[in-house]
């Protein structure tokens, strides 16, 4: 892009007030009134719930696919950004629901970011590979028998028994 074909800055400012769907209020403000809205546009309008289906099969999650429908809503002036935050699970639920009942295969977008014991395990031994116990008597065995994720961190977390010498280290 060419740099003099740029908007000069503070030319948004410019513009004439309330031209935009989401400068104005919004025609739906109650988040009950957005939640039949939204039911009543995917059970009436086959098409729309076809072209969801198909996003999802595409491999888009439901949580992609809800959070860009609530965003054209607050982009055309149907609703607000707080309501949509607010009718977020209940749409979001809905979709899953009808996927489900569809037998469409998909996504949710919430994956669970819990570390299982074998999984703290792994890390444990990626610390010992990388010799963070050197000099201790623990090994990889007694490492991997920590189940407990804390006392990892604790051993991980010590103070170093040699003096910092870094430019900035005190003397």
């Amino acid at each position: 892009m060419n740099q003099f074909e740029a908007p000069i800055p503070g030319q948004s400012l410019t513009t004439t007030p309330k031209n935009y769907p989401w400068e104005n209020p919004p025609e739906i403000s109650d988040p009950e009134e957005a939640i039949q809205m939204y039911l009543t546009k995917f059970s009436n309008n086959p098409e729309t719930l076809d072209a969801a289906f198909d996003m999802l099969s595409a491999g888009q999650t439901v949580r992609e696919l809800t959070s860009g429908i609530l965003r054209v809503g607050v982009a055309n002036g149907i609703h607000s950004i707080d309501v949509g935050l607010l009718i977020a699970p209940v749409v979001h639920q809905f979709i899953k629901t009808m996927a489900t009942e569809s037998g469409v295969d998909f996504v949710d977008g919430f994956e669970d970011k819990k570390l299982t014991n074998k999984e703290t395990n792994k890390v444990a031994a990626k610390l010992a590979k990388l010799e963070m116990f050197e000099g201790e008597e623990e090994t990889l065995e007694d490492i991997e028998e920590m189940e407990d994720v804390s006392k990892l961190e604790e051993a991980v977390m010590e103070e170093p028994e040699e003096k910092p010498q870094g430019l900035m280290a005190r003397r």
